[in-house]
């Protein structure tokens, strides 16, 4: 007999402002763990969600960047 369980888990996804001192490589493997730990599963979604996490110089940063780039 098995035995289905739905398991909720609060993720913090963190926040990357592009600051000195700040690693984007650990932020990005911060963001990734967070997502698939949210369902998020493809490049894609991981891609359209982050802007959500983004603020200050890195937002700017995300925004100028063009379309081709950013769907790399």
């Amino acid at each position: 007999m098995f035995f289905r369980y739905k398991i909720r888990i609060n993720m913090v996804i963190p926040v990357f402002r592009g600051s000195k001192g700040e690693d984007p490589k650990v932020f990005l493997r911060e963001y990734k763990r967070a997502c698939i730990g949210t369902r998020l599963r493809t490049a894609t979604e991981w891609l359209n969600f982050l802007p959500n996490f983004l603020e200050g110089m890195a937002s700017l940063w995300f925004e100028r960047q063009t379309n081709e780039l950013k769907g790399s």
